[in-house]
Parts: C-alpha cells; structure tokens; sequence
C-alpha cells in the first residue's frame, strides 16, 4: 500500500527515538522504511516539513488525552492536568522537547489547545492578555523542564547509578558559594526522580502565584465598586 504522511511521519518518531533528533536523515529513514529516498519526497519536501508533521502528531496525541475543564472544575487543576499532560506528551518521545520547539507553532493542534487554556485563564477572571502569558509561561516551563530533562547527562542513568552522578557533581569553592553547595548536595540531585520532584514544585510555585494575583486583583475589584 502507498506511504500516508503519518506513517512515515511516525516512523520518523521511531528513529529519533533509537539515534536521536540531530542523527535522523531522509536516508536513515528511508532505510528504516525499506524504501528508496526519492520515495519521501513525495510526502515532506524537506526536513522542516517531517519535524512539523512530527510535531503535529505529537499534538494531536496530547489533545487526544486532553478534556475540556468540567463546568466546576477549579481553573488551576485543569491547568495541572494539562501541564502534566504536556511533559508527558514530551517526554514520550527522545528530544520530544526540540521536536515541538523547532517545528512551525501555526498547526491547528496548537492553537485548539492554546484557546482551551485561554478560556480557562478568562472564565477565572483572567484579562485576555494576563490569560496568554500565563500560559506561554506555563509551556515555557514545561518545555524547559524536558528540555534540561533530555539534554542533561544525568537523565542517560538510572536513579542507582552513584558513580555516574558523581562525576557530573560541579568543582566549584564551596565555601564561597554555600547556598549553592547546599543545593547540589541534595540527595539524589541527579535523578530522574529529582527532576520530576523539581517539575511539581515549579509548577506549584506558579499556579499559587496566579492564585495569589487572581485574588489580588479580585479585591481590587470590590475596592474599585466600594469606593
């Protein structure tokens, strides 16, 4: 049967989860296919146009997991679930991150997602612009969050693996930098499972900081009627 663009598109995904983002080449994944390059061009004229419809796939496999916020659904749980969904999405596939930062933004997908979670922020009572930084902050940190997750050496071992840690720990004087010492004498820094920790507490810290400016605002509100 002939090639579809998502197959050969997903078979891409399979690639660059074997060798990695910068090692997939049209004739790599040609081989992959047992096929012939000229064969792919039929379907993606460059390699632009692969990373997009990769990342696109990516997407569409996100918002299919995705919801719409139930009607008493408290605005910043949904964000939760969505952030988590997100770096989950990303961290499914090796260099997850760099495939959806470097593909073109404009795909449907992302802007189906991108108005959910605008209208969240607004029906909270969020103004359109506070609405849409507040969540491009929210992506950011997801994708910075993968993105050191997937480029760091550490994320390469497992949780048991002391000696190779070790040997990442920074030379530095410590007792010129103490707080700093402290911090990366934490047990089991260079972790898997620190990093999610580090995901969660992020995260945290943000939405109680949304929180906080909601509630700032709110008050300001009433003081604005009352007055």
């Amino acid at each position: 049967m002939p090639l579809q663009r998502e197959t050969v598109a997903r078979a891409a995904l399979h690639v660059v989860d074997e060798v990695g983002l910068d090692s997939l080449t049209i004739r790599r994944l040609a081989a992959h296919l047992d096929i012939q390059n000229p064969s792919l061009y039929w379907h993606f004229k460059n390699k632009q146009e692969l990373l997009n419809c990769m990342a696109e796939l990516m997407l569409t496999d996100f918002f299919a997991e995705l919801h719409e916020p139930e009607p008493d659904q408290d605005w910043a749980d949904w964000l939760t679930i969505y952030a988590h969904q997100l770096r989950t999405m990303l961290l499914a596939h090796r260099d997850g991150a760099r495939i959806v930062a470097e593909a073109d933004p404009s795909r449907s997908t992302f802007f189906e997602g991108f108005e959910w979670a605008l209208n969240v922020l607004r029906h909270a009572g969020f103004d359109g612009n506070e609405a849409a930084i507040g969540i491009l902050t929210l992506q950011n940190y997801v994708l910075g969050n993968v993105f050191e997750v997937q480029a760091h050496p550490f994320s390469l071992a497992s949780d048991e693996d002391e000696n190779h840690r070790s040997a990442l720990r920074l030379s530095f004087d410590e007792e010129r930098f103490p707080n700093v010492a402290a911090f990366l004498h934490t047990p089991a820094l260079y972790s898997s499972a620190w990093a999610s920790t580090q995901f969660e507490t992020g995260l945290s810290l943000f939405l109680d900081g949304l929180r906080a400016h909601s509630a700032q605002e709110h008050s300001n509100k009433l003081d604005g009627e009352n007055s």
